[in-house]
């Protein structure tokens, strides 16, 4: 079967048999391939945390996604290191004013075994480092759209002219837009995000500060304007191989 996918996406065989091995991982702790009771068992085994109410201090740092502060501690060096590479704008002094108002992210565990705590809510739970950068990217963009906080939440990819105006591009998934939002981005528009942009009721757009997710299929297209696609930031997850800019 991993020869078959490899195949398929163009994969390394390696590459196919470790998303395998996550699916397998996720459909297991659903309880798809065993009874419920038995499925539990088989979700990553990560050390209790004394207390999931407040990451520890020592790990912390600080994110915006939006307009939200959020709070990250991640256990691991590598993940963290990795992590902190897709996010240039984290910091690791506290902010002014108390943290309380805001939000946090706990990545527990490691590569082999990992889960995602958000305030203090368990969340997301996997194997393998690449499949870990993806969900908590992830995560960190939930916090910062949250619907019920926000007058919509539009599916596209937007870009900033200046302090006052800005470009929607909206499509349906897999038609371009963050391929053209790349490049445009190349071309000196500010980037707001590729994939999700929050806005609030006064019709002002948010940037997440989250980075650009690029596909594997537009690596040649936007080769000549962005020499950022030779970066180490290369990660992949269920089939599809990307870069974070």
């Amino acid at each position: 079967m991993a020869r078959a996918i490899a195949d398929r996406f163009d994969l390394e065989e390696k590459v196919a048999w470790q998303h395998l091995a996550a699916l397998s991982h996720q459909w297991r702790s659903a309880g798809l391939f065993d009874p419920p009771e038995t499925a539990i068992s088989s979700a990553p085994q990560i050390a209790a945390s004394p207390d999931v109410s407040a990451p520890p201090a020592a790990l912390l740092h600080w994110f915006c996604a939006g307009d939200r502060r959020v709070g990250l501690a991640v256990d691991d060096e590598y993940l963290a290191r990795r992590l902190f590479d897709l996010l240039p704008s984290v910091e690791r002094a506290a902010p002014t004013g108390s943290a309380a108002d805001g939000h946090w992210l706990h990545l527990r565990g490691d590569s082999s075994a990992w889960r995602i705590i958000v305030d203090g809510c368990p969340g997301e739970t996997g194997i393998g480092a690449e499949h870990a950068l993806v969900e908590t990217i992830g995560a960190l963009i939930e916090i910062g759209c949250r619907a019920e906080e926000r007058l919509l939440v539009v599916h596209g990819a937007g870009l900033s002219f200046d302090d006052r105006q800005a470009l929607l591009l909206i499509a349906p998934g897999g038609s371009g837009k963050t391929t053209l939002a790349a490049a445009l981005n190349a071309a000196g528009y500010g980037l707001l995000s590729d994939d999700v942009v929050p806005v609030e009721e006064d019709g002002a757009l948010i940037a997440l500060g989250t980075p650009l997710c690029v596909k594997a299929g537009s690596w040649s297209v936007l080769a000549a304007c962005r020499p950022d696609l030779s970066n180490d930031s290369l990660t992949s997850n269920a089939f599809y191989l990307r870069r974070f800019l």
